[in-house]
Parts: structure tokens; sequence; C-alpha cells
């Protein structure tokens, strides 16, 4: 069906009403005509028991999740981490440029390739990753500066510590900016959209804007998330599942003992 004066420069939220309600009539119309496709589809390949059984139950539990989100965002902890966090990417930041002549460099050092590739090859005379068809020469991406630390001299020895220091900042500078940014909804819960279908090994998978997956933060942040008020928080972890699965099809008693 061909909905006339819909271009590619219009935005969903500034599409008239009755263009939507057209759009949206036509996708369920076309959905629902797919289902029984689908269904012998999925008998032909002998997968409709496992999508009937063990699939579509969680359809209902996965929405309900979405609808009432996940934990509660602790706004006033979230701001004390950022300040805290600032504070010590500044304080990494004068250890790791301590001697430097500041002059040679600007105030956004850390955020330019360019400057920071300078520092590192051409002032401390650092070792510099070879180029590759995907990483350019003097590259300062973490692949290319893990190679650099690998492969230090002896006469390389004083930068390790600064090295160190500059890894240190890049994860701190990643919780502020993807993980530290989440403000949450109206009632602080996060509501992530939770695609069931989203990996090939079986596991949710996640969509959203930046930090709204909770269950990827890292540890140093996890703990601003929240249970409600007389709940607490379980946590389950299938460490090596897909090892544990396959010593026990090879019948492999030494692995699973």
């Amino acid at each position: 069906m061909k909905f006339t004066g819909v271009t590619t420069d219009h935005k969903w939220l500034q599409l008239p009403d009755e263009l939507t309600a057209r759009y949206n009539h036509w996708d369920c119309y076309n959905t629902a005509r797919l289902v029984p496709k689908i269904h012998q589809q999925l008998a032909r390949a002998g997968n409709e028991a496992f999508f009937t059984d063990y699939f579509w139950p969680l359809v209902p539990v996965v929405t309900d999740m979405q609808r009432r989100g996940v934990g509660y965002l602790d706004k006033p902890a979230r701001n004390e981490m950022r300040r805290k966090l600032r504070s010590e990417i500044a304080q990494l930041e004068k250890d790791i440029l301590d001697g430097t002549d500041p002059t040679n460099y600007t105030d956004k050092l850390f955020n330019s390739p360019k400057q920071l590739a300078k520092l590192l090859f051409d002032e401390w005379g650092l070792p510099t990753a070879p180029a590759t068809r995907s990483r350019r020469s003097r590259s300062t991406d973490l692949q290319a500066l893990s190679w650099t630390l690998n492969h230090f001299r002896k006469r390389d020895g004083p930068f390790r510590s600064r090295l160190h220091d500059l890894f240190h900042r890049s994860r701190l500078q990643t919780i502020l900016e993807r993980y530290l940014v989440v403000e949450g909804d109206e009632d602080k819960r996060g509501r992530p959209t939770i695609k069931l279908g989203g990996t090939e090994t079986g596991r949710f998978a996640y969509a959203g804007g930046p930090g709204e997956a909770i269950q990827q933060w890292p540890a140093e942040v996890r703990g601003l998330i929240r249970a409600a008020p007389g709940c607490v928080f379980v946590a389950r972890d299938y460490s090596q599942l897909e090892a544990r699965i396959l010593a026990i099809l090879a019948q492999d008693s030494v692995s699973l003992a």
C-alpha cells in the first residue's frame, strides 16, 4: 500500500494524525497476514513447539517488564558520583601531564587523537602500533595503546604508570558520559526496550539510549539503581554456561567437576 504525501523529510512526530492512523492500520493488517505464514515456516523447520511452549509465553512477561520499568535511579547518589569522577579524572590528567609543557597542547588534548599522538609518540617517544587495514598510523585507540604497552622498551619504563593512568581515565570518562547521563522516566524508573530474539544464544537484548541497558552497567555505578522499597535485587550469573553445556553433551566429567 502506497501512502501519498509521505516523504523522507517527514519526522514521525510531525506527521498528521490521519496519516499516522492509516500507516498503523496497514502495519497491523499486514502483520496479521504474516502470522499463519510464520507458523507454517516454524512447523517446516521443526520449531513450532519451541515457539508456542517456550518463546510466546514470555511475551506478556517481557511486555509487563517494559511497562513497569527496571529499578529506581538514585539521582542524589548519581550526582555525587559525577562529582567524584570529574575530580578523579582531573587528578589523573594532572598526573599524566606532569612535567609537560602545557603551551604545546590545548585543553582538548585528551579528546584529540592528533594531540594525544603528539604527546605519546613525539614527546614521550613511545612505540607506535603498526598500521593495518582497520587501524591508521599513530592510532591512539585502546587496541593500539595496548600494543604500545605490550611493546615497551627499557627506556619507556618511566611512562608505564602514565599509560595505565590514561587507560583508567578513559574508562572513567566512558562511565561519566555513557551511564551517568541517564535520567530515567518521571517515576525515576528505567525502561529499556527488551528484545526477546535479540541474540543467537537466546539471551535478552536491550535497546535504547546510552546507558539504558542496566544489566550492562559496570560495577562502579550499578549500585545507583535501587530496588523498590521492601524489595531486593537478586543476581544470577550463569558463568561459562555454553562451556558447561558442551561438557554435558560430551560427557566430560573432568570439566564439570
